[in-house]
C-alpha cells in the first residue's frame, strides 16, 4: 500500500502545518459536514477575549479528515458543495482561467478559496533545502518565488459570470463565506474568495 500524507493539498506532514494550513483544515471540513450531513452552517466569530472560534454542528473533526485518501462519502454525493482550497502559488501556475472557463460551460458550481500569501512558498523552500547558503538565503526576497504586485483573483470572477470577493481581514471572512456559498449553492454559479494572509500564515 502506497503511504500517503496528511492533508488533500500540503505535501508536509501535520507538524509542519502554518497557522493558515489548520485553520484552512478547520473551515474546510466545517463545510463539507454542514453539505453531508444537512446541519447547519458553520459558526465564526471572535469572543470578547479576542479568540476566534470555529464551530461545526455535524460529526466534528476525525483523523481521516487529515489524510489524502479519498473521501468516499463525497464521491458518493455528486450533488454536494464542492469547495477547492489552495495556495495563490498552487492557483496562479495552475491555469485558473482554463479552469473556470471549463466550469461556466459546463455550469459547474465551485467555490474556490485561496490563500493568498504574496508568494510561492514551495519554490522559496525547495531552494533554501537544496541550497542553504546559496544566493537565494542570503537575499531578503528569494528570486522567483514572490508573486507581487498582489493580483486581484476575484476579479476573474467577472470574466465567467461567477462571483468573486477579497477578504483582508479575519472579520470579513464569515460574511464573505456566507455570500459565495449562496452563489453556488442558489445560483448555481462558481465563487471565489480572495483571502489575503501574511508570510507563513501571519497576519497581512
Amino acid at each position: 500500500m502506497v503511504s500517503r500524507e496528511f492533508d488533500l493539498n500540503i505535501e508536509r506532514v501535520l507538524e509542519n502545518w502554518t497557522v493558515a494550513h489548520a485553520i484552512r483544515e478547520l473551515i474546510a471540513n466545517a463545510l463539507d459536514e454542514a453539505a453531508l450531513t444537512g446541519t447547519p452552517e458553520p459558526e465564526i466569530a471572535k469572543d470578547p477575549s479576542g479568540h476566534w472560534h470555529i464551530r461545526d454542528f455535524g460529526r466534528g473533526l476525525r483523523y481521516e479528515h487529515l489524510t489524502q485518501n479519498e473521501n468516499t462519502e463525497k464521491l458518493a454525493n455528486p450533488d454536494k458543495t464542492v469547495i477547492a482550497v489552495l495556495g495563490d502559488g498552487s492557483y496562479m501556475f495552475g491555469n485558473p482561467t482554463a479552469a473556470h472557463y471549463v466550469l461556466s460551460a459546463l455550469q459547474l458550481p465551485v467555490l474556490f478559496i485561496i490563500f493568498n500569501n504574496g508568494m510561492w512558498e514551495e519554490v522559496e523552500g525547495s531552494a533554501l533545502r537544496v541550497f542553504p547558503d546559496g544566493q537565494a538565503a542570503r537575499a531578503n526576497r528569494v528570486p522567483v518565488a514572490q508573486l507581487g504586485p498582489n493580483p486581484h483573483y476575484e476579479h476573474l470572477m467577472q470574466v465567467y459570470g461567477g462571483y468573486g470577493e477579497r477578504v483582508d481581514r479575519p472579520d470579513q471572512l464569515p460574511g464573505a463565506l456566507q455570500r459565495a456559498l449562496h452563489a453556488v449553492r442558489v445560483e448555481k454559479k462558481q465563487a471565489l474568495i480572495n483571502l489575503v494572509v501574511g508570510r507563513r500564515g501571519a497576519a497581512p
